[in-house]
């Protein structure tokens, strides 16, 4: 998995990261089996249902939502996330250099979470 650079801001690595997950929703046929891209579909129908003249508003509020995450991830920092659904925030602290591990209770989301690896 790819980390980001160094040079970007923490905002910017969120407002990308949002980019990358609306990116991947799109093409998630490629590499996830077709009950799993329901899930995940399903999952981030908000996303997917927001109109293009109001992304740039959905990618501020996720830079909002994902701040103090982004600006407090290390190069080694270890965490926990509990309920971590399709793995999403875990992708986007392993990109930062954390170490995660997610946990959840459903199975179907956690077989999604780990496509993300």
């Amino acid at each position: 998995m790819a980390r980001f650079e160094n040079t970007l801001e923490p905002r910017q690595r969120a407002c990308l990261f949002f980019d990358m997950l609306r990116e991947e929703l799109e093409s998630c046929e490629t590499f996830l089996a077709p009950e799993e891209v329901e899930t995940l579909r399903t999952y981030y129908s908000r996303l997917r249902a927001v109109p293009q003249p109001q992304v740039d508003n959905m990618r501020a509020w996720y830079a909002r939502r994902v701040m103090n995450l982004v600006g407090s991830i290390q190069i080694g920092t270890k965490v926990l996330d509990a309920g971590c659904g399709l793995g999403s925030e875990c992708i986007l602290v392993a990109m930062l250099g954390g170490v995660v591990q997610g946990i959840d209770l459903r199975l179907e989301r956690l077989a999604v979470a780990r496509k993300g690896n």
